[in-house]
């Protein structure tokens, strides 16, 4: 008369077995690799498979700072860095707090900071609903942050941590060729996101092309903080 409960069965090294409840069943991850050359198998509860990812991980980081310098030295002009990792879907990130803070946080902070030694910039580009994640990556030391505009808050976003990091706002569409337009979608921009001590970057698809918008974007920009 018990409960039946059905199970996925991971076999170690050894005669180890792990019982995973299907319902826990986003714990497991499939292996992907060679088909030629099965992985090596760790025994339940040693040490070999934390060994295994930090060498990984340190050979990454090793990887991507020794790319900078190669780009540093045959491009020297370059002024700057842009990481692309997408941490959320459009409800919500990827991973809790924590786990960014375990998994990614540390060697974050050494690629950035390396390139911050090399005199450059570095920017993030990452899609999705990862507003509650910022905190990690001004930790992180990131110059700025490039977000999917649809994903998140902002206005919560410049207000709260505007000081800390650059963000980058897109710019509501509106009709280039409509001088009335143009002249607002600037002062909305420098109303709302130009305030001292707290820059950000503009994206606009077709506000850039508008020769209406970008004058009215500079002057305005001009007497605005004059008048701060």
């Amino acid at each position: 008369g018990g409960v039946r409960r059905d199970f996925l069965q991971i076999q170690y090294l050894g005669s180890d077995k792990l019982n995973v409840p299907i319902e826990q069943l986003d714990r497991v991850q499939r292996y992907i690799g060679n088909p030629n050359q099965p992985p090596k198998l760790n025994r339940l509860g040693g040490g070999d498979w934390q060994e295994q990812k930090s060498k990984v991980k340190e050979g990454l980081k090793k990887l991507a700072c020794d790319l900078v310098d190669k780009i540093c030295h045959y491009w020297p002009a370059t002024d700057g860095f842009m990481l692309h990792d997408d941490w959320g879907s459009q409800r919500e990130p990827f991973f809790s707090d924590e786990v960014a803070r375990e998994l990614f946080l540390p060697h974050m902070k050494k690629l950035v900071g390396h390139i911050h030694d090399k005199g450059r910039f570095c920017m993030l580009h990452s899609c999705g609903h990862i507003e509650d994640r910022l905190p990690v990556l001004i930790e992180a030391g990131l110059d700025s942050w490039e977000m999917q505009a649809n994903a998140n808050d902002i206005y919560k976003c410049y207000e709260k941590y505007g000081d800390q990091i650059v963000l980058q706002v897109t710019i509501p569409e509106f009709d280039p060729n409509d001088e009335k337009a143009c002249v607002q979608a600037a002062r909305d921009y420098v109303d709302n996101f130009c305030k001292p001590g707290k820059p950000t970057m503009i994206l606009s698809r077709n506000g850039m092309g508008s020769k209406v918008f970008a004058e009215e974007l500079y002057t305005y920009s001009r007497k605005h903080f004059l008048n701060w």
